[in-house]
């Protein structure tokens, strides 16, 4: 079991800051790591019990003794030791600390994390203060993560569930196209235009009548953005040798009305089906 005095008093011990931001040798750096490794979870709790709630800089060295143990046993000749960082990072996410502190934690995370950790991570993403952070996490892990969205999906409101949304986007999860498709038209103006960019994402061809109805109903620059996603769902739809269904985006941004006055997107869709003919 590490010493608190002993892993405090090597985070004391690390250079201070320098106004001529010479940076100290590598070595000075590397070999606090290793003590701190060698320790196992026990120390790098201690270095956690150091991050302070208010980013007054009086915490630096243990913020970036933290920081800097992600990066170190994220590269491959330390990547077996990973876990001890990264465990030690989600098991503190658990308990009682101040959400700022967590955010760092998370932030952190967002370096060294694996699927095994996803779980502690996801437990934000409808929280008010770090919903975020714990999004951009759970996308750096992308493995394994997309059901943790769906979960948290039909709780999330506000803020929260835009960013879910776009996640599950980002990650083409088909599965929660039903779920998604249902947000198209929502009052959110901003969060119905981000579930028809999600569902064009994923390469859905059963999307094909829920964007084109929500390009029809949407105007000003809201259609335009509603365009880009109907062209990019078209595309993509070629791409997976759905011509048919690519086909039926195109024909509608080449011929309707709503558009008759807008040549650059006519003339796209109209060389859009001469993609798939």
């Amino acid at each position: 079991m590490a010493d608190r005095d002993t892993i405090t008093a090597l985070v004391d011990s690390l250079p201070t800051f320098d106004q001529t931001w010479k940076a100290p040798p590598r070595a000075t750096y590397e070999t606090a790591y290793d003590k701190v490794l060698a320790d196992g979870a026990d120390a790098v709790a201690v270095v956690i019990d150091l991050i302070s709630e208010v980013d007054n800089g009086e915490d630096y060295k243990a913020r970036k003794l933290l920081h800097n143990l992600a990066v170190y046993t994220s590269q491959p000749a330390k990547i077996k030791q990973r876990p001890i960082v990264a465990e030690s990072l989600a098991k503190a996410l658990g308990e009682d600390r101040p959400w700022p502190v967590k955010r760092y934690l998370i932030q952190t995370l967002q370096v060294c994390a694996a699927k095994e950790q996803s779980a502690a991570i996801a437990r934000f993403l409808n929280d008010e203060n770090l919903y975020d952070y714990s999004a951009r996490a759970l996308l750096a892990i992308n493995d394994g993560v997309a059901p943790h969205f769906r979960a948290a999906l039909p709780k999330s409101e506000g803020r929260a569930r835009v960013t879910i949304v776009q996640a599950l986007g980002v990650l083409c999860d088909s599965e929660s196209a039903g779920a998604i498709g249902k947000l198209v038209g929502d009052d959110d103006a901003e969060l119905g235009q981000t579930a028809v960019w999600a569902l064009a994402n994923m390469n859905d061809a059963s999307a094909v009548d829920t964007v084109i109805k929500a390009i029809g109903k949407a105007d000003g620059f809201a259609r335009y953005q509603l365009v880009d996603a109907g062209l990019q769902l078209a595309e993509r739809l070629v791409e997976a040798n759905k011509k048919a269904d690519a086909a039926r985006i195109y024909a509608h941004l080449a011929t309707a009305d709503a558009f008759e006055r807008h040549a650059h997107i006519r003339d796209a869709a109209k060389r859009g089906l001469e993609t798939v003919r």
